[in-house]
């Protein structure tokens, strides 16, 4: 038999051979028959050259005559694109063939094996990154040439992930790409943790929200602080202290959170703190500062139903003070605090309840004389182990730690001999009592502010934690493996730790651990695989960030840019132009360099640029034509320089350039705009280039005397902001009155012209900001007015330019709205506000939904 080959099917063939003597050939594969890789289908695509055959196979044409047989061997592989994926976000994919690949930036992505075309695949997110979720857009389909760009990962960034300044909400921003850059008077930036921060028990390091969502416990008004944290007895948790909005929902001061770490129904509340709370039988012990529960006069101690949080009524103790700590031991509830007495008995701060029958103990009523206050009690083997302001306790020498026994209700000589001046924390684990405070010593022993002793004897153990800057301890929290202690401290044994830090608990050691927290931590939880702290911070894991930061608003987290401006900057104003970002405000310095209230930086690089001019006050407006830089402010001088409060700087130098209206302005400028070759100044003055000009007024460029703008009379305070649309000019400001015509805080007039025009938008309140969305023809009106056009409309708001009239855009905001920028399909929004459509936490940031105005982040 005489074989012959075409040009195609002999080097078909040729790959075919070399293929499978090459040994890469896998064995027979029946669940992929057409892997290209196995032995089966190799061998039968040498049968098919061989025998001539035309039929189609695995998606291969035959090798007779046809079109199909000059089609090729129809190999492709999976590919697709990703989109949306954040700084430092880690995203992992996985096939139908258990391949996982792990994706760390946009853009295409592409499978190494080759398969056959019309081959079925399926693919799967298999790990999410840390604050985003990715979804496929065709998580399983027929492999096609075309698949690898129509096959999409998008990732979103979680809700409520994105991290922000602090302390303070009052920010400037400016956008590049997805990085947001802020200005303000904050000094680190954080992730929205408020009082309560969760660590992985296995890496210490924040527990990302793909895992357990930030908890965002916060006040409306007065206090924070998360006390108590205890299991619920069904994998979720309790918590309280003083607080008032948790995971974005009215709580006050107790809450139940869910083994998903999502918020309960259950909505118990008191009127004061809650120090202290104990789960047992069936029943929820709560005790602390407050009066009323859940509306009704209950005076520092109730009872609470863990499955609805109403009143236990039956537990109606009479105490007349506030209780510190409770805690359960063998059928009884123990409470120690300010109370001198319960139900008429004195007590002296310390007494028992039956669980079982809800009733108080008058039998249990040891003299505990000498203690000012009690703040704790731990009870073991018959002992409870009392904590307090004494020195002195029932005529025996103890600071501020004693032990009673319980059956004779007198002081047992257990004394751990404490050297100092107080005893702030005591930790009962296991055998082991943890101390910490401010002394020398522990049973004659050198033990610097923390120390350990035997539960049973009261003799100091080994255990001898290192703290050689001498900081005092205030908070003890520990968990199997790790001591974890808290103070005022901004290091410790000579490293760097803010309000936190952790000690091994085995070797005494300092372990690497090294979250920063705004305040101290009052109580920390062992949660499964996660270690929860509650406190009095509001800012749990944060970075130093001073007056200036950058969020990749992709990922919600801070990027590594940092400006480094000097201790106590404010930064007041920031401008964008082409590839450079310049800040404004008051500081000396920026990224180690003499900067004077204006540094420029290249968004390209992150570095500080050699523009340095030399300002004397703030520069709070800025606008870039083609070779300058106009500036105005409060300033008088710069480079030495009389300039008041305006002035043209060189784009490239920094240098002060000709054009200055004669004599400057006589109040502060405020805002600049350049349109239709024309410089638009507003304000504070009423005269600048030396002629009479209320509030606002107008240059040609290069001409420094102004043009005839000019409104004669307006009764205002200040004009805030100009912006030209087509030939109208708006104006935003806080006035009442425009030559003659009443108009409240925005008005418009032809930009030719000085009279003003008949719209109206009549707002209650003011306004600070406007931006023009030309795509829509939409005109966007911030500030903290809560009506216009006759219609409410809290802190934001937009008008169709079209007819003037008020869209049904309706997002509220419970404070004031500085700024706006559009972010894709979403408004970035910031000011002075704390709550988004009724919902708490925004603390001055939000990223809302552009059509809908729904809370986004």
């Amino acid at each position: 038999m005489v074989i012959m080959f075409g040009a195609r099917r002999t080097l078909v063939f040729l790959n075919i051979c070399m293929f499978l003597f090459s040994g890469n050939c896998k064995p027979p594969d029946l669940n992929h028959p057409c892997d290209p890789k196995t032995l089966g289908l190799t061998l039968s695509l040498i049968v098919k050259a061989v025998t001539n055959d035309p039929t189609t196979f695995c998606g291969i044409p035959g090798f007779g005559s046809g079109q199909a047989g000059n089609q090729g061997l129809g190999l492709t592989k999976l590919a697709g694109k990703v989109q949306g994926l954040g700084y430092s976000s880690i995203l992992k994919i996985k096939n139908n063939r258990e391949e996982e690949k792990t994706i760390l930036t946009n853009g295409e992505f592409e499978y190494d094996e080759s398969l056959r075309l019309g081959e079925t695949y399926t693919l799967t997110v298999s790990g999410q990154p840390d604050t985003q979720s990715c979804s496929v857009n065709k998580p399983e389909g027929t492999l096609t040439d075309s698949l690898k760009n129509e096959l999409i990962i998008n990732c979103e960034l979680l809700p409520f992930s994105l991290w922000k300044p602090n302390p303070g909400n009052d920010y400037r921003i400016s956008l590049d790409g997805s990085k947001l850059y802020m200005g303000g008077s904050f000094v680190f930036v954080t992730p929205p943790t408020g009082a309560i921060g969760a660590i992985s028990k296995a890496t210490e390091t924040l527990t990302p929200p793909s895992k357990c969502n930030y908890f965002r416990a916060y006040p409306v008004s007065g206090g924070l602080d998360i006390t108590s944290i205890i299991s619920d007895g069904e994998g979720g948790v309790f918590v309280a202290g003083e607080f008032a909005t948790i995971l974005g929902q009215t709580r006050n001061n107790i809450a139940r959170i869910k083994s998903d770490c999502t918020l309960h129904s259950w909505n118990a509340s008191t009127n004061a703190k809650i120090e202290s709370m104990v789960l047992s039988d069936g029943k929820l012990f709560i005790g602390g500062n407050f009066t009323t529960v859940n509306g009704i006069a209950k005076n520092y101690i109730a009872a609470l139903s863990p499955s609805d949080g109403s009143i236990i009524s039956s537990f109606n103790p009479s105490i007349g003070n506030k209780i510190w700590q409770l805690t359960v031991n063998s059928g009884y509830l123990y409470a120690a605090g300010n109370f001198p007495s319960i139900n008429g008995t004195t007590v002296n701060g310390l007494g028992r309840f039956s669980i079982s029958m809800l009733s108080f103990d008058n039998t249990w009523a040891p003299v505990v004389s000498g203690a000012s206050f009690l703040f704790g009690v731990m009870v073991s083997n018959g002992k409870a182990y009392v904590r307090g302001t004494f020195t002195t306790i029932n005529g025996n020498a103890r600071l501020n730690i004693a032990c009673i026994d319980i059956a004779s209700q007198t002081v047992t000589t257990w004394n751990p001999n404490i050297t100092g001046t107080s005893l702030s924390a005591a930790v009962m684990y296991g055998d082991t009592m943890y101390l910490s405070g401010s002394f020398t010593a522990i049973g004659g022993q050198s033990r610097i502010n923390i120390g350990a002793v035997d539960v049973s004897t009261g003799l100091v153990t080994s255990w001898n934690p290192p703290n050689s800057s001498n900081e005092p301890i205030y908070y003890l929290g520990v968990t199997n493996d790790t001591v974890y202690v808290s103070g005022p401290f901004t290091s410790l044994n000579g490293q760097a730790r803010i309000n936190i830090a952790a000690y091994n608990r085995s070797t005494a050691e300092m372990k690497s651990f090294a979250l920063n927290s705004n305040s101290m931590f009052t109580t920390v939880y062992e949660w499964g695989d996660i270690i929860l702290f509650g406190g009095s911070f509001d800012a749990f894991g944060y970075i130093e960030r001073i007056a200036a930061a950058a969020i990749d608003l992709d990922s919600g987290v801070p990027l590594p840019w940092n400006a480094k401006f000097s201790s106590g900057a404010t930064i007041q104003k920031l401008y964008q132009y082409e590839r450079r970002l310049i800040f404004s405000g008051q500081f000396t310095s920026a990224d180690s360099n003499s900067r004077n209230n204006l540094a420029e930086f290249d968004l390209d690089t992150g570095n500080l640029t050699s523009w340095a001019p030399n300002i004397n006050q703030p520069a709070t407006a800025m606008v870039a034509n083609t070779d300058s830089i106009f500036v105005g402010g409060n300033f008088t001088t710069i480079n030495g320089t009389t300039r008041n409060r305006i002035a043209e700087l060189d784009r490239s130098s920094g240098s002060l350039k000709s054009w200055y209206p004669t004599g400057g302005a006589s109040n502060n400028v405020l805002d600049l705009g350049i349109y239709d070759n024309r410089i638009y100044a507003s304000g504070v003055f009423t005269n600048i280039g030396g002629l009479s000009r209320n509030f606002i007024a107008a240059f040609d460029i290069g001409n420094s005397t102004p043009t005839s703008l000019n409104l004669s009379s307006a009764t205002a305070s200040y004009f805030l902001q100009t912006l030209l649309i087509g030939d109208t000019l708006f104006v935003a400001g806080i006035f009442s009155n425009i030559n003659g015509s009443p108009r409240t805080n925005l008005f418009s007039i032809d930009k030719n012209l000085s009279s003003v025009s008949t719209f109206n938008a009549n707002i209650v309140g003011n306004v600070y900001n406007l931006f023009h969305d030309d795509g829509k023809n939409l005109l966007y009106i911030v500030g903290d007015f809560t009506s216009i056009l006759g219609s409410t409309r809290q802190g934001l708001a937009r008008v169709n330019l079209s007819d003037r009239s008020l869209d049904t855009f309706q997002p509220t905001f419970d404070n004031i709205v500085n700024q706006i920028i559009p972010y894709g399909n979403q408004l970035i929004v910031v000011g002075n506000f704390n709550a988004v459509n009724s919902t708490y936490d925004a603390r001055g940031l939000a990223l809302i939904d552009a059509s809908t105005g729904a809370w986004k982040n």
